[in-house]
């Protein structure tokens, strides 16, 4: 599946499941090792996503979560629970679906409910994609605050200057590996990191103030 598709079938997953992540994997810029999808995937050339082989088929079955929600069943259906919370579909006061073991038997009524809960779910896709699509506009539509800049740039630049700074740490440290900082980090080494602080702001501002 392409990256449009993969969102397509996951926007149905999370229509239909409450936890639609279960059925998926990802991987960190491609590489082999594979592992549980996020609660929130991030939709990135940063990820290869897979749907798992466990994953429910939705072209031919029913959710439970779908079938209690439909508020609009056609004349001589209803859904109803029945013991333990299990969802039921009835025909003319009989049962033709459960969530626990799917349909009873194959019948003309069965595909019936199937095509119409399935045009419902078209219906949804729709209006999410909408929705989707809808906040992509107000993201680029909206104009940043100073603050929101602020934060953004003081961000990167962090991240910049203190993964160059940490890389260059281990490599003065650590640089074999047997030193890790969680081993050797001290309260000491913090005092002496917060006392150099204060003495470079000191001397900055004596030098501002005497230029």
């Amino acid at each position: 599946m392409n990256q449009d598709e993969q969102q397509h079938a996951y926007a149905l997953d999370a229509l239909l499941s409450d936890t639609p992540w279960k059925w998926w994997e990802c991987s960190h810029m491609a590489t082999n090792y594979w592992e549980p999808m996020p609660k929130s995937p991030a939709w990135s050339l940063h990820y290869d996503y897979r749907r798992k082989a466990t994953a429910p088929d939705w072209s031919k079955e029913l959710s439970p979560k779908e079938v209690a929600e439909c508020d609009d069943w056609p004349e001589f259906y209803e859904m109803t629970f029945g013991e333990n919370d299990i969802v039921l579909i009835l025909y003319c006061g009989a049962e033709i679906w459960s969530s626990k073991d799917g349909w009873l038997h194959k019948v003309e009524t069965d595909k019936n409910i199937f095509n119409h809960l399935k045009k419902r779910r078209e219906d949804a896709l729709a209006t999410y994609g909408n929705a989707e699509e809808s906040q992509e506009v107000t993201k680029r539509d909206h104009k940043p605050s100073k603050d929101e800049i602020l934060r953004d740039e003081a961000i990167a630049r962090f991240t910049q200057k203190a993964t160059s700074k940490f890389n260059a740490g281990i490599q003065e440290h650590n640089p074999n590996g047997g030193n890790d900082l969680e081993d050797r980090a001290t309260f000491a080494d913090l005092e002496d990191e917060v006392i150099d602080l204060w003495f470079y702001v000191q001397g900055l501002k004596r030098r501002i103030h005497r230029t």
